[in-house]
């Protein structure tokens, strides 16, 4: 079953960056599509779309890497499909 989800967390400016790269990298990996934003100054949003195993998958490794980054006000819930991604996940900067 086909399930997306929307996260948003507040990091460090000093990890944005990398932790983009991270979760694009993952979510590849996991072939979901969708993307990872920098949303505010604080800010990550992250909308991703896949199989429902995978997104779980998903969120567990994005759990773990948010631990060692010791990100603060995780928020995640479910998302309705607005967009074509293509299959695709991207970085928007």
């Amino acid at each position: 079953m086909s399930q997306c989800l929307r996260i948003t967390f507040v990091v460090e400016d000093s990890s944005k960056p990398s932790l983009s790269e991270i979760i694009q990298k993952e979510a590849k990996k996991l072939h979901l599509e969708g993307v990872v934003q920098a949303a505010q100054t604080d800010r990550i949003s992250v909308v991703a779309c896949g199989h429902s195993d995978e997104i779980e998958t998903f969120l567990d490794l994005l759990y773990k890497e948010m631990a060692l980054q010791q990100c603060d006000c995780v928020e995640v819930e479910p998302f309705f499909k607005d967009k074509d991604y293509r299959g695709v996940f991207r970085i928007i900067e």
